[in-house]
């Protein structure tokens, strides 16, 4: 997992996008799934799929639900769009 303290600002930051970068690629390499944490905007996490990161969660993506909230969203075609 990519904590937040590394992927806020991650489009903006050489520093974060280069550990990023290099995280990414050691994950590949041992064959270990990766999710980025914290994103809160979608500059974030275009970067990160720029990277390669396959999963993500954060703000940006959807708030915190119950789960009656989140069966519901699955369940129309906004959550479909998105899936």
């Amino acid at each position: 997992k990519l904590d937040v303290t590394l992927t806020a600002d991650i489009d903006t930051s050489v520093v974060r996008r280069s550990l990023g970068a290099a995280l990414v690629s050691f994950a590949n390499e041992i064959g270990a799934g990766i999710v980025a944490e914290g994103i809160e905007t979608g500059a974030e996490l275009e970067t990160l799929q720029g990277l390669g990161v396959p999963m993500a969660q954060g703000y940006f993506l959807g708030r915190p639900a119950d789960l009656d909230t989140a069966i519901a969203w699955f369940d129309n075609d906004e959550g479909q769009a998105r899936a």
